[in-house]
Parts: structure tokens; C-alpha cells; sequence
């Protein structure tokens, strides 16, 4: 009996992949214009840009408060606060899986 549904599919395996590029060489050109190009947006920032970066440590689905409204706060909605710990722990094992095999 077709009941319009179909079932789900299954889900591949993730595979992670190595970046298509390495970090330059320390002291080399390119590392010197990496760190020349990192220093000369500290020295630009303004003291807003400052403060944002700022807001988002620790990193939160919270900082999204200014975007959702104010109510928008573990304290305000301690399931979804459960759920983001756990989607963290869960991902941070995946992370230092990856970093594991790859370095």
C-alpha cells in the first residue's frame, strides 16, 4: 500500500578531506605577508570592532540575542541550551577526531 511517504534515506559517511593548501613556510615571503596583513588589521580596528569580536567569546548561538530579540537566552530557554551543549560536545569530538588523524 502506498502511503506517500517515502523513508529516509541513509547518510553517507562524513569524510574529511585535507585543505587544498599548507600554511606557509615560518619566515618565509608569503608567512611574513600573512602576519604584515594580520598586525595591519589590529592597528586599523576601530574600538566597535574591538568590542564585537570581544562579544563573541565564549562562542555562543546565543550571541544571535541582538539579531532574535532579547529573549533569545539560556536562561530563557534552557532546552535549546541543553540541545546547543550537546551539539557542541558532539562536534568538538568530531573536530578533535579530524585533528587526530590529520594534525
Amino acid at each position: 500500500m502506498e502511503t506517500g511517504c517515502s523513508a529516509p534515506e541513509e547518510k553517507a559517511p562524513t569524510i574529511f578531506v585535507r585543505p587544498s593548501s599548507t600554511p606557509p613556510t615560518a619566515g618565509s615571503p608569503a608567512d611574513r605577508r600573512d602576519l604584515e596583513t594580520v598586525l595591519e588589521l589590529q592597528r586599523t580596528r576601530t574600538p566597535a570592532e574591538v568590542v564585537r569580536a570581544q562579544a563573541d567569546q565564549p562562542v555562543s548561538v546565543f550571541r544571535f540575542a541582538d539579531v532574535l530579540g532579547e529573549k533569545f537566552r539560556a536562561g530563557d530557554l534552557p532546552r535549546t541550551a541543553q540541545l546547543f551543549r550537546e551539539i557542541t560536545h558532539e562536534g568538538n569530538a568530531a573536530w578533535d577526531a579530524a585533528k587526530k588523524h590529520w594534525g
